[in-house]
C-alpha cells in the first residue's frame, strides 16, 4: 500500500540549522574563553603581589629589634640582595627615617620603609614604625 507523506511529518534538523547552533555555540565558547584567559592574568598579577608582600614582611622582620635600627638613618647603604621567587625578580630598598611624627621630634621613634620592586614597574611599599620603649 502507497501512503502518501504528509509535509509537517519531516523528521531531523536541516543543514541550515545545524550550521546556525555551531555558529551560535562558538560565540558562546570564545566569549567564555576570553573570561578564564582574563582570570588567568588577574591571577598571576596578584601572585606576584603576595610574594612582594611576604618579602617586605621577611626584610622588617629582620629589623625588628631596636638595635638593628636605632643607629639607622635615610637609606640603607647595604639593602637585602634580590631574590628570585616563582621566576620573579623581587628588589628591595630599605629606607630609615627618625621621627616621621609631628612635633615633638623624638630620636626614639624610627620610620621603616620596605620598597619591593619587580617586574615591569610593579612596586610594594611596607611601612612600619619603630620605638624605642
Amino acid at each position: 500500500m502507497f501512503m502518501p507523506r504528509l509535509p509537517n511529518q519531516e523528521k531531523g534538523l536541516s543543514l541550515v540549522e545545524v550550521i546556525i547552533a555551531i555558529m551560535v555555540l562558538a560565540i558562546i565558547c570564545t566569549g567564555m574563553m576570553k573570561i578564564f584567559a582574563q582570570g588567568f592574568n588577574i591571577s598571576k598579577k596578584e601572585k606576584d603581589f603576595l610574594g612582594a608582600c611576604l618579602f617586605a614582611q621577611e626584610i622588617v622582620e629582620e629589623y625588628f629589634n631596636w638595635a638593628a635600627v636605632g643607629a639607622m638613618n635615610g637609606s640603607y647603604s647595604n639593602p637585602p640582595n634580590p631574590v628570585t621567587r616563582n621566576m620573579i625578580t623581587y628588589t628591595p630598598a630599605l629606607n630609615v627615617i627618625d621621627s616621621p611624627a609631628a612635633p615633638p621630634a623624638s630620636s626614639e621613634l624610627k620610620q621603616v620603609e620596605v620598597v619591593i620592586n619587580w617586574g615591569s614597574g610593579d612596586n610594594f611599599i611596607l611601612r612600619t614604625l619603630k620605638a624605642n620603649y
